[in-house]
């Protein structure tokens, strides 16, 4: 299995080198990458972004997971090709969580690859995977929550670290890190020393959340991005009759 990862890595450093040398210099087809850059340079800045005074580097920033790590690649590379490796590791990170799962199922021969091969094909996956937003990492993190969490206690506590993570990834990923965290739980009911193994549980979830939470909190003051009330004021939903937000949902 180990053959497949190295080649897998080879593949997806050629379609970064390939993808560099067609673009020339990064460019995205969505305007929301830009904003990633902005909060980049937001955060490199300082605590005050200069360009709108008053605001806060994360203001607008969904992922605070994505902006720290192309902040981190950022000291290395220009913002904008920082992105682009980042959107690579993420791409790897995701084809690489399909080849495990296929291992666990038992695949084996070409259908592993061809899994990992549909994994991009499917409906806008290749896009989402290129688009310079976190949504690929997000992809990443839910393939392999579904991967360590799949029996459905993990085989090293450390896997609870991801669950306390991927809320910083996508709020929305909340969702499924409780599901994941309450499947792990509800597997102990038979377990005769269940509260040691539910401690490291807790530790390791913390553990995995406790650096972006800080950061939010230092800059925006909330462990909640504010870019779902930005688009709230921005589509006006506030307004709309209590009816027809129920009917939305």
């Amino acid at each position: 299995m180990s053959r497949r990862y190295l080649i897998l890595a080879g593949v997806c450093l050629v379609a970064l080198l390939a993808w560099a040398l067609w673009l020339g210099q990064p460019d995205w087809p969505l305007d929301d990458a830009y904003i990633v850059q902005h909060s980049v340079a937001g955060l490199r800045a300082g605590a005050v972004d200069a360009r709108f005074p008053g605001s806060t580097p994360l203001q607008g920033a969904t992922s605070v997971v994505h902006v720290l790590v192309i902040a981190a690649l950022s000291f290395l590379v220009p913002i904008g090709w920082a992105q682009m490796l980042v959107a690579t590791l993420a791409a790897f990170a995701y084809l690489a969580g399909i080849l495990k799962l296929a291992k666990d199922e038992g695949l084996s021969g070409p259908w592993p690859g061809l899994l990992a091969l549909l994994g991009i094909v499917s409906g806008f996956n290749s896009i989402h995977l290129v688009n310079g937003l976190e949504t690929g990492m997000a992809m990443a993190a839910i393939i392999w929550t579904l991967a360590l969490f799949r029996s459905p206690w993990p085989v090293h506590p450390a896997a609870f670290a991801l669950l306390g993570l991927i809320p910083f990834i996508r709020p929305e990923l909340a969702a499924l890190s409780l599901v994941a965290g309450a499947r792990a739980i509800w597997s102990l009911r038979r377990d005769n020393t269940p509260l040691p193994r539910m401690v490291r549980m807790a530790c390791w979830g913390l553990a995995g959340g406790l650096l972006p939470a800080l950061i939010l909190l230092v800059n925006e003051g909330a462990l909640l991005p504010t870019t779902a009330a930005a688009k709230s004021m921005f589509f006006i939903s506030a307004c709309t009759p209590l009816g027809g937000r129920r009917m939305t949902v």
